[in-house]
């Protein structure tokens, strides 16, 4: 039994001390709905691991963290809402996605090397900045509403196994505003 009269010990004198956890807190599961060709997810998800363009198995290391921006569409309101998702993109279709972009970026540059000639050195600078910053993926946030993101961009092979997995809108009360 512990003394009484003993001092407390450094550890509980210490008030920057890192907070002490509850070993059976159980974790909140990200919340993960299918509506229609939208997924229906809070501020912050990991998507199953699966491309989500096929629907095939992937590494644990082809995972990709994106953040996700929605405005609404009259751009008066000041605050914006933001989505970090990440997700998973198996590696051969990741391989086509590059080769595409890289040959429609030299396609790009060789046009206007053709059309506008030697004087147009400085435009063919601007073009592979142009082709690597449009986005890999189709993925966007298309509607807000009480801390949901609808967001669209996924193959129908993944949309229907999430809908299998987790589920579709519950209540109409769960549609984005139109």
């Amino acid at each position: 039994m512990p003394d009484p009269n003993a001092f407390p010990s450094a550890e509980d004198l210490n008030p920057y001390a890192a907070p002490r956890l509850v070993p059976d807190a159980p974790l909140p599961e990200a919340e993960l709905l299918v509506d229609g060709n939208c997924l229906v997810v809070g501020s912050r998800v990991i998507l199953p691991q699966r491309c989500i363009f096929t629907n095939e198995a992937v590494w644990p290391g082809d995972r990709i963290r994106r953040r996700l921006d929605w405005a609404p569409t009259f751009r008066l309101v000041l605050r914006h809402r933001h989505c970090y998702v990440s997700y998973y993109v198996n590696r051969r279709h990741r391989h086509r996605q590059y080769l595409t972009r890289t040959l429609l970026g030299l396609l790009a540059m060789a046009v206007t090397w053709l059309l506008l000639g030697i004087a147009s050195l400085w435009v063919l600078c601007l073009i592979p900045v142009a082709v690597v910053a449009v986005p890999r993926d189709g993925m966007r946030v298309v509607a807000y509403r009480d801390g949901r993101f609808w967001i669209t961009g996924f193959g129908d092979a993944f949309l229907h196994s999430c809908a299998q997995e987790f589920g579709t809108t519950p209540s109409p009360s769960a549609k984005p505003p139109h």
